[in-house]
């Protein structure tokens, strides 16, 4: 009988485990050579992106929320990215947002040295800050080299 609830009492603990769910995504490079064209890419993280764009660059997701704002939903996704720099992230960004029918129409330089840029489609926009690592950003990933912020209606 002790054995039997041993066993149920392990078998419980597994289950609670493998149901458990983590926020982090660590998408790598597969090639350290280029790590800005190659990066492998959870799928379920993806989704987490505006429909159709897949990053082209190493990442981790540090943030998602959906806000609404004046009655409007917005979907506000924050990555850090690793493996180059803000400039090569940024133009990464505007040619994947570009093989799904986006085209870049604004581009701001801040002082701190983000790169604003603002994309269309059909009526749709998508407003997405790559920032270069700064001073006082506190990072999860030791290796990251900056953020991409991105701000969609869904």
């Amino acid at each position: 009988m002790k054995f039997s609830k041993l066993v149920l009492l392990m078998l419980l603990g597994l289950g609670v485990a493998a149901c458990q769910k983590e926020e982090k995504v660590d998408a790598t490079p597969q090639q350290a050579e280029d790590p800005v064209k190659v990066a492998k890419v959870d799928l379920g993280a993806a989704s987490e992106f505006p429909a159709g764009f897949s990053p082209a660059f190493a990442y981790r997701l540090r943030s998602k929320r959906t806000d609404t704002e004046g009655g409007v939903q917005y979907r506000k996704l924050v990555v850090e990215f690793k493996g180059a720099e803000a400039v090569e992230v940024d133009s990464s960004i505007q040619d994947s947002l570009g093989q799904v029918g986006y085209r870049r129409y604004k581009t701001i330089q801040q002082e701190n040295g983000a790169i604003v840029g603002d994309y269309g489609k059909d009526g749709h926009r998508i407003t997405v800050t790559t920032t270069p690592l700064q001073a006082n950003m506190s990072l999860f990933d030791p290796e990251a080299k900056g953020t991409v912020y991105f701000v969609w209606k869904p």
